[in-house]
Protein backbone atom coordinates (compact mmCIF):
# COMPACT_ATOMS: atom_id res chain seq x y z
CA UNK A 1 0.00 0.00 0.00
CA UNK A 2 1.65 3.59 -0.66
CA UNK A 3 -0.12 6.51 1.66
CA UNK A 4 2.09 9.66 2.47
CA UNK A 5 4.69 9.65 0.11
CA UNK A 6 5.32 6.32 1.45
CA UNK A 7 5.35 2.56 0.58
CA UNK A 8 4.70 -0.22 3.13
CA UNK A 9 4.88 -3.57 3.18
CA UNK A 10 2.75 -5.72 5.57
CA UNK A 11 3.70 -9.09 6.43
CA UNK A 12 4.63 -11.54 3.54
CA UNK A 13 6.21 -15.01 2.74
CA UNK A 14 9.88 -16.14 2.47
CA UNK A 15 10.95 -19.25 1.18
CA UNK A 16 13.40 -21.85 2.54
CA UNK A 17 15.07 -24.65 0.91
CA UNK A 18 15.78 -25.75 -2.14
CA UNK A 19 12.81 -26.83 -3.62
CA UNK A 20 14.17 -29.57 -5.81
CA UNK A 21 11.46 -31.44 -6.91
CA UNK A 22 8.62 -30.08 -4.58
CA UNK A 23 7.39 -26.77 -3.76
CA UNK A 24 10.13 -25.01 -0.93
CA UNK A 25 9.12 -24.88 2.96
CA UNK A 26 7.98 -21.41 3.60
CA UNK A 27 7.16 -19.32 6.79
CA UNK A 28 4.80 -16.37 6.94
CA UNK A 29 6.70 -13.19 8.15
CA UNK A 30 5.08 -11.32 10.84
CA UNK A 31 6.67 -7.89 9.91
CA UNK A 32 5.81 -4.92 8.42
CA UNK A 33 7.90 -2.08 7.10
CA UNK A 34 8.09 1.43 5.55
CA UNK A 35 10.14 2.89 2.22
CA UNK A 36 10.64 6.75 2.38
CA UNK A 37 11.75 7.09 -1.48
CA UNK A 38 12.33 10.62 -1.06
CA UNK A 39 15.38 9.34 1.89
CA UNK A 40 15.97 6.21 0.55
CA UNK A 41 15.08 4.83 4.06
CA UNK A 42 13.22 1.66 5.09
CA UNK A 43 11.70 1.70 8.81
CA UNK A 44 10.74 -1.59 10.67
CA UNK A 45 7.16 -0.70 11.98
CA UNK A 46 5.05 -2.54 15.08
CA UNK A 47 4.51 -6.09 13.95
CA UNK A 48 1.00 -7.21 12.29
CA UNK A 49 -1.27 -8.84 14.87
CA UNK A 50 -0.51 -12.32 13.16
CA UNK A 51 2.52 -13.80 10.45
CA UNK A 52 0.04 -13.26 6.87
CA UNK A 53 0.93 -13.14 3.09
CA UNK A 54 -1.24 -12.22 0.58
CA UNK A 55 -3.02 -9.97 2.44
CA UNK A 56 -4.13 -6.66 0.85
CA UNK A 57 -4.16 -3.18 1.86
CA UNK A 58 -5.28 0.30 0.35
CA UNK A 59 -4.77 3.63 1.77
CA UNK A 60 -7.81 4.88 3.92
CA UNK A 61 -7.96 8.64 4.66
CA UNK A 62 -4.40 10.69 5.43
CA UNK A 63 -3.01 7.87 8.57
CA UNK A 64 -4.63 4.44 7.75
CA UNK A 65 -3.99 1.24 5.94
CA UNK A 66 -7.10 -0.85 5.89
CA UNK A 67 -5.64 -5.02 4.93
CA UNK A 68 -8.10 -7.81 4.17
CA UNK A 69 -7.39 -11.65 3.41
CA UNK A 70 -4.53 -13.65 3.15
CA UNK A 71 -3.58 -16.77 4.66
CA UNK A 72 -1.69 -17.25 8.30
CA UNK A 73 -1.83 -20.89 10.15
CA UNK A 74 -5.78 -20.32 8.58
CA UNK A 75 -7.47 -18.39 5.96
CA UNK A 76 -7.91 -14.83 7.40
CA UNK A 77 -11.51 -13.35 7.37
CA UNK A 78 -10.48 -11.02 9.83
CA UNK A 79 -10.05 -7.13 8.49
CA UNK A 80 -7.46 -5.34 9.84
CA UNK A 81 -6.32 -1.25 10.15
CA UNK A 82 -2.53 -0.43 10.37
CA UNK A 83 -2.77 3.75 12.06
CA UNK A 84 0.85 4.77 10.36
CA UNK A 85 0.59 8.00 12.85
CA UNK A 86 0.20 5.45 16.00
CA UNK A 87 2.64 2.57 14.45
CA UNK A 88 -0.10 -0.04 15.82
CA UNK A 89 -2.33 -2.66 14.42
CA UNK A 90 -6.38 -2.41 15.20
CA UNK A 91 -9.33 -5.41 14.10
CA UNK A 92 -11.90 -4.70 12.21
CA UNK A 93 -14.84 -6.12 13.82
CA UNK A 94 -17.15 -7.34 11.27
CA UNK A 95 -15.52 -10.29 9.21
CA UNK A 96 -15.52 -11.18 5.92
CA UNK A 97 -18.41 -12.41 5.04
CA UNK A 98 -18.96 -16.19 4.63
CA UNK A 99 -16.78 -17.63 1.58
CA UNK A 100 -14.77 -14.47 2.10
CA UNK A 101 -11.74 -16.41 2.47
CA UNK A 102 -9.02 -15.16 0.10
CA UNK A 103 -5.78 -14.14 -0.92
CA UNK A 104 -3.86 -12.38 -3.13
CA UNK A 105 -6.93 -10.45 -4.01
CA UNK A 106 -6.91 -6.49 -5.44
CA UNK A 107 -8.18 -4.46 -2.79
CA UNK A 108 -9.05 -0.41 -3.29
CA UNK A 109 -10.87 2.26 -1.45
CA UNK A 110 -12.62 5.36 -2.72
CA UNK A 111 -13.91 7.64 -0.07
CA UNK A 112 -15.58 5.05 2.69
CA UNK A 113 -15.84 2.58 0.12
CA UNK A 114 -13.71 -0.87 0.26
CA UNK A 115 -13.51 -2.87 -2.85
CA UNK A 116 -12.38 -6.62 -2.77
CA UNK A 117 -11.78 -8.37 -6.51
CA UNK A 118 -10.67 -11.87 -7.02
CA UNK A 119 -8.08 -13.97 -5.35
CA UNK A 120 -7.29 -17.40 -4.27
CA UNK A 121 -9.32 -19.50 -2.09
CA UNK A 122 -8.38 -22.62 0.76
CA UNK A 123 -6.74 -25.16 -1.85
CA UNK A 124 -5.38 -23.22 -4.39
CA UNK A 125 -9.28 -22.43 -5.83
CA UNK A 126 -9.13 -19.01 -7.63
CA UNK A 127 -12.37 -17.02 -7.37
CA UNK A 128 -13.89 -14.23 -8.82
CA UNK A 129 -15.40 -12.87 -6.29
CA UNK A 130 -16.32 -9.09 -6.16
CA UNK A 131 -17.06 -7.78 -2.54
CA UNK A 132 -18.23 -4.11 -1.53
CA UNK A 133 -17.79 -2.68 1.93
CA UNK A 134 -18.89 0.47 3.78
CA UNK A 135 -15.95 1.95 6.35
CA UNK A 136 -17.82 3.31 9.41
CA UNK A 137 -14.87 5.23 10.89
CA UNK A 138 -16.27 5.19 14.33
CA UNK A 139 -17.61 1.91 14.62
CA UNK A 140 -15.57 -0.66 12.93
CA UNK A 141 -17.27 -1.70 9.27
CA UNK A 142 -19.98 -3.17 7.98
CA UNK A 143 -19.68 -6.42 6.84
CA UNK A 144 -18.25 -6.69 2.91
CA UNK A 145 -20.91 -7.96 0.16
CA UNK A 146 -21.35 -8.48 -3.10
CA UNK A 147 -22.58 -5.43 -4.87
CA UNK A 148 -26.09 -5.18 -5.54
CA UNK A 149 -27.29 -6.63 -9.00
CA UNK A 150 -28.72 -3.07 -10.24
CA UNK A 151 -25.24 -1.36 -9.15
CA UNK A 152 -23.70 0.63 -11.59
CA UNK A 153 -20.87 -1.11 -11.21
Amino acid sequence: AALGGKLYVLGGITYTGSGKGSPSPRARIQEAMSYDPAQDKWTRLADPPVPVSGWQGAAYGNRHIIVVGGASTLWNDVPFVYDTKADRWMRIDSPLPPGGLFNDSGVCLIGDTIYVAGGEGPGGSHFNHFLVGRIKPCGGSEALRPPAANSAT
